[in-house]
């Protein structure tokens, strides 16, 4: 046992002597301790990458791997299976943390897209924030702050503007024009001084 992990040992340490000698007994216990859930497997498929030292084959069989593992532990044993796992998968991906964390429970092994939307719908028709009145959809205008003067005072403050005369703002319109011709009419048209 000195060569066991401290993590083992301690399981090892609980059980009775006569169940400790036990290999298929000690085999099936370490196995339920440290087996790893379809999550994990589903996080290690989506985001494996290969190692700098291996190969593209060892990647392959890596790869396969928590694939194999992930739809075994979710019981996907056919292609429409598949296909519904890949859209829940995908859905997920969309929740916000918040509507995952209410799911926290069942989240990892839902597979079924159409519960998972029904799920998703159910509790956002629940939790939806009351719609406000139609005439509140229009914005209102808000009155302009005072216009301050640049310069600072002695304090180092601003000071409010006085007598400040209103400037008038061209709008210019802008035409497209196809000769010389249209282009002096338009400017004529928009400086009539000129």
């Amino acid at each position: 046992m000195g060569y066991l992990p401290a993590d083992i040992v301690q399981v090892l340490a609980r059980e009775p002597e006569e169940q400790a000698e036990n290999y298929e007994h000690i085999k099936k216990l370490l196995l339920k301790r440290f087996k790893l859930s379809p999550e994990v497997f589903r996080q290690k498929f989506a985001h494996h990458q290969r190692k700098a030292e291996g190969t593209w084959r060892d990647f392959l069989l890596e790869a396969q791997h928590y694939l194999e593992e992930w739809l075994k532990r979710m019981e996907v044993d056919d292609f429409e299976a598949l296909k519904n796992l890949m859209i829940a998968d995908q859905m997920k991906k969309r929740v916000s943390e918040e509507v995952q964390e209410h799911f926290t429970d069942e989240w990892t092994m839902i597979k079924s897209s159409s519960l998972l939307a029904d799920m998703l719908d159910n509790y956002e028709m629940v939790r939806k924030p009351k719609k406000k009145p139609f005439e509140k959809w229009y914005r209102t205008e808000k009155p302009h702050p005072p216009m301050i003067n640049k310069q600072s005072n002695k304090t180092g403050k601003l000071t409010p503007e006085k007598n400040i005369a209103k400037k008038k703002i061209h709008v210019a319109d802008y035409h497209i024009c196809s000769n010389d011709a249209e282009l002096s009419n338009v400017s004529n048209v928009m400086n009539p001084g000129i």
